[in-house]
């Protein structure tokens, strides 16, 4: 009997715990994911990818669509003109407008 590591449970599972997880994902969970590594990540093109992983483009873009949908893609944008392209976009919508510019204040007081 080997000796275990300490704050190792007896049958030896915690320190492959993580890996075990990983293992048990589906093929199309790991492809979904590398997908989206490479698309978001690495900024490769939907072509790109699907020559990589041997599928084909669409099969790419529902990949994508179904990584946001499962929240396993989030993307944050940081900016002061947030509120300002929000705005913009929700005029678009309302009005069926092409483009909508809106003008920040340059004195909030003003």
């Amino acid at each position: 009997m080997g000796r275990r590591r300490q704050g190792e449970p007896e049958n030896g599972r915690a320190a492959g715990e993580a890996s075990e997880q990983i293992v048990s994902e589906s093929r199309t969970d790991r492809l979904r994911i590398r997908a989206a590594w490479m698309y978001f990540v690495e900024q490769m093109t939907q072509n790109e990818i699907a020559d990589v992983l041997g599928v084909g483009r669409v099969t790419i873009v529902r990949m994508l669509a179904e990584a946001r949908a499962r929240n396993e893609v989030k993307i944050t944008i940081e900016s002061e003109l947030l509120e300002i392209v929000r705005l913009e976009r929700a005029l678009e919508r309302t009005f069926g407008l092409q483009q909508a510019l809106v003008a920040p204040l340059t004195d909030p007081k003003a």
